[in-house]
């Protein structure tokens, strides 16, 4: 465990610091002396207890203590570290501004344990004692969950420390002493999906689920959208919410499934092993989304909207400029009909998890809400082509070098192992999107998105997105 220690009395300091570092649990005091220090090492620095002096320098260059410093530090240290406790230290009686700082303090339960803990805590420098039995109280409950081991049978899977953290809480909760973890999917942002079960001592599963680790605000974003939206889907199409481990981790977060079936997988990986059992899940993925399918209204859009819906306009311009994309303005500008309904919006097959039967639920809804309905069918089919664990898989060979024909669609798949996917894929997105030209747009949208990124040549990319505006442009 890791203490930031805010104190500019050094003869104080130097009597608390060796102490605080003989507490069984921790690893390291970082003592700093000033606000703008402080703020630093909130930022930097993984801290799970804060330990703070309210009257402290500004900076390290002015030597002018005042309780506003500490103030301001105080609500720093509660944005940057949600739910992270904080003990304050005052060397008189509470003033009437810190007994305020109090209202901010709730009860959590830390890092996976059973106990709860208050947040905010105020100890009078004469209190030490009282300070130094809460910090081994805090420590023990970091001890019981970092002690937990995480087990990857030997893949490095990328995993920072807070994100092992994480897992290990989650482990904790589930009254597991081991945390088996698969990667699901890396994906094209920077949170992974795993695959993880909480073990117990005798090697048994309490708890099997699939986890998003990311930052705190996608994470905040997920639980969300999954109450909002997820929730409102027929049973079966998504996994129960387990847990969210959303405070003691900076800002970080974590939200994990509930899975049934052990040897579930990404669509990716099962479709490797046995394309033939692509059109039965898209089937499946397709019958789960209904009732926000059948809830779709028609209407007249732009196609510039359809986009936003994927990228919006700040990040459209940074691509339109890099690849002089300014001739497709026009196209945006164009008007078509389309339907729209509550959509996934990032249904690509990693998001897709099949049970050793075929069925299938979905994960990762970070990006649900109202959208445009042929977007979902379209981005399935399309991250074959696009998605990097399609790619890594050799799951694009034969798609890629044939975008051109997309539109097409018998020309496009031909008698590639994938087609009777396709073909459902593209069946549902004209079922449901409200017209040929909704279907390409989605495409165009969900291409013009993938500028963003370099798994795929981006000449490829800006050829299929020339194309796609073209056939926009003819309607």
């Amino acid at each position: 465990m890791k203490i930031l220690f805010v104190e500019d009395h050094d003869g104080f300091a130097r009597d608390l610091e060796p102490v605080l570092r003989q507490t069984p649990g921790v690893d390291n005091v970082l003592r700093v002396i000033d606000r703008e220090s402080a703020e630093t090492a909130l930022r930097d620095e993984q801290i799970d207890l804060v330990i703070l002096d309210l009257s402290i320098p500004p900076n390290s260059t002015v030597n002018s203590p005042n309780p506003e410093h500490g103030q301001a530090l105080f609500h720093a240290a509660r944005e940057l570290l949600p739910g992270t406790p904080i003990f304050i230290l005052t060397g008189a009686e509470v003033e009437k501004f810190s007994r305020g700082l109090a209202r901010f303090g709730n009860q959590v339960k830390l890092w996976g344990d059973s106990k709860e803990i208050e947040t905010v805590s105020f100890f009078l420098k004469e209190e030490v004692d009282d300070l130094l039995l809460r910090v081994r109280a805090v420590a023990e409950v970091f001890v019981k969950m970092n002690s937990i081991a995480i087990n990857t049978r030997g893949r490095d899977l990328g995993l920072m420390p807070i994100q092992n953290q994480m897992l290990k809480s989650f482990a904790n909760l589930a009254d597991g002493v081991a945390c088996d973890v698969s990667l699901l999917s890396g994906g094209l942002s920077d949170a992974k999906v795993v695959k993880v079960a909480a073990m117990d001592k005798g090697r048994r599963p309490q708890a099997l689920c699939a986890g998003k680790l990311g930052s705190a605000s996608v994470i905040r974003s997920e639980i969300e959208a999954y109450e909002k939206h997820a929730r409102k889907l027929g049973i079966g199409a998504c996994p129960q919410l387990y847990c969210a481990v959303d405070v003691g981790v900076g800002m970080h977060g974590a939200i994990f499934y509930t899975l049934t079936d052990d040897d579930t997988a990404p669509l990716f990986d099962r479709l490797k092993a046995d394309p033939s059992i692509g059109p039965a899940v898209v089937e499946r993925v397709r019958s789960g989304l209904i009732r926000w399918s059948e809830a779709a209204i028609a209407d007249m859009v732009t196609v510039a909207d359809i986009r936003r819906r994927l990228i919006g306009d700040d990040e459209a311009a940074a691509i339109e400029a890099k690849f002089d994309l300014g001739q497709l303005r026009e196209v945006e500008e164009r008007t078509i009909q389309a339907s729209q309904s509550c959509i996934h919006g990032d249904l690509h097959c990693g998001n897709v998890l099949v049970k050793s039967d075929c069925n299938a639920v979905l994960i990762d809804f970070g990006d649900a809400g109202p959208g445009f309905t042929s977007i979902d069918p379209i981005a399935l089919e399309l991250s074959l082509v696009f998605h990097p664990d399609s790619v890594k898989l050799g799951l694009d060979e034969g798609l890629l070098s044939n975008l051109d024909a997309w539109s097409n669609l018998d020309e496009f798949v031909q008698d590639h192992t994938l087609k009777p996917m396709i073909v459902a894929c593209r069946n549902w997105a004209h079922d449901v999107g409200g017209g040929d030209q909704s279907v390409i747009a989605s495409a165009y949208a969900y291409a013009y998105r993938q500028l963003k990124y370099d798994t795929v040549d981006p000449g490829i990319t800006l050829a299929f997105v020339a194309k796609l505006s073209e056939r926009l442009a003819r309607a």
